[in-house]
């Protein structure tokens, strides 16, 4: 969605400013929008600072006033006195959709849109009494009731300390925040390449994603990953001169069961560019411990051009096996899981599925009742009976409501046809584990 126009400073109208604090709070995690956002030229407070440093100053400023709209005494507050700051910490910091908040909150998905809407409104009311308060030449707006007389943390007026310690307390924020989930890389990666050809065009560089391996599954947390991406891929343009290229490639090493990243640029910008870099090397910092810190490794090459190695662990498509007699079921599953990491097989019949079971070891068997020949309910007790494929969880998947009986027969569980989407990754999310959750990184001495 494009952003609204922004007028000058000093003629700013409320409802232009209310859009941009929605969209900064939309992109709060997102460094390469907020680095060129609107807003950031008051969060910049006219010290000059790079673009890096003013989508992180930006960041902060919004945690706070978010920060305010929680009462001071939440235990003795009335009961819905912190439902906007809760609707808003559910969207914005974790992430939550409407539905997931309304159920949280016990709203309606009309009460939970009310609600953020009055809680962007009292942060951008926040915001324009804190900017304007340091511009007198300008008016500032009403208050909104109750929020002027709350204190509003100013910034530290120590620059290099200021970065340093916003640097660790990002970092610090994003790690508790974390939420890994199976991802496919080239994915991710597609979605970079186009949101930076916009910031390429300025550089006048090119960007080139290469052909990777499919499917290259990985387990991470999403925000973290692409804003380690993304900072690193800034960095890496800004080194190009003027019509080079960065060149970016997957590289899967199966022995190591690792994918290595290659962002491969010609060489370091010239001395004599007119443009030089702003850059101070937060950014790398920000990126290398986002991305240490779920278990991968920053490698920069030394000597002529730019090469930088990220490595990070696979995590590798897990099988499940689907025994039904109808063909179509597989296909659906197949496309139901496409983006999930999970690989489907079938098996039509008795035979066909314990001939698969002598070469592969599923992580999941989804069972039939009516079959032919030999019914569902038998397979079951064979499967069950033989140390070979004891462990293997099997969920009987049929059109009879049966799930007692299933049960008692030894499954592991029960969906019942015909199978939704959403009710077929709520099984799997319950009996499958892509990957190991990865090692949180700590620097030495801790935090």
């Amino acid at each position: 969605m494009d952003r609204p126009q922004l007028n000058q400073p000093d003629a700013m109208d409320r409802e232009a400013w209310i859009a941009h604090v929605r969209d900064a709070l939309t992109h709060l995690y997102d460094p390469v929008h907020l680095q060129s956002h609107p807003l950031a030229q008051y969060a910049d407070g006219g010290e000059g600072l790079d673009h890096l440093t003013r989508a992180q100053r930006l960041r902060r400023t919004l945690l706070e006033a978010l920060e305010q709209l929680s009462p001071p005494d939440l235990a003795a507050a009335p009961p819905d006195a912190g439902i906007c700051y809760s609707a808003l910490h559910y969207r914005y910091v974790d992430g939550l959709g409407p539905e997931q908040i309304a159920e949280l909150l016990g709203l309606s998905a009309r009460q939970v849109y009310r609600k953020l809407r009055e809680g962007i409104e009292a942060i951008a009311t926040l915001l324009w009494d804190r900017w304007q308060v340091n511009r007198p030449e300008e008016h500032a707006s009403t208050p909104a009731p109750g929020l002027a007389e709350r204190p509003v943390n100013t910034p530290t007026q120590d620059p290099v300390q200021d970065r340093q310690s916003l640097v660790q307390a990002t970092v610090q924020q994003l790690a508790r925040e974390a939420r890994p989930e199976l991802l496919e890389l080239t994915t991710i990666l597609e979605g970079i390449v186009r949101e930076l050809q916009t910031y390429c065009r300025q550089l006048q560089v090119r960007l080139e994603l290469g052909p990777a391996p499919a499917p290259c599954y990985i387990h991470a947390d999403r925000s973290m990953l692409r804003q380690g991406l993304i900072n690193i891929l800034t960095r890496s343009l800004e080194q190009q001169d003027a019509g080079t290229a960065v060149h970016l490639k997957v590289e899967a090493r199966p022995a190591e069961n690792r994918l290595c990243v290659h962002i491969v640029g010609s060489g370091p910008r010239a001395r004599t560019e007119t443009r030089p870099s702003r850059r101070e090397g937060l950014g790398y910092q920000v990126a290398t411990q986002l991305l240490e810190l779920q278990g991968m490794q920053v490698h920069q090459q030394e000597g002529s051009g730019c090469h930088v190695q990220i490595q990070i662990p696979t995590a590798g498509a897990q099988s499940i096996l689907v025994i039904d007699d109808m063909p179509d079921i597989p296909q659906l599953f197949q496309r139901f899981t496409a983006a999930h990491g999970v690989e489907i097989f079938s098996a039509h019949n008795a035979t066909q599925a314990f001939a698969f079971l002598q070469e592969v070891t599923p992580a999941l068997i989804l069972l039939d009742v009516m079959l032919p020949r030999t019914d569902g309910w038998e397979i079951l007790q064979t499967l069950k009976s033989s140390p070979a494929t004891a462990s293997i969880p099997v969920v009987v998947c049929s059109i009879l409501n049966e799930p007692d009986l299933a049960t008692a027969l030894g499954a592991d569980d029960y969906l019942r046809k015909p199978v939704s989407q959403e009710a077929l990754l709520q099984l799997l999310r319950r009996w499958l584990h892509p990957a190991p959750a990865a090692t949180p990184w700590r620097p030495p001495g801790g935090w």
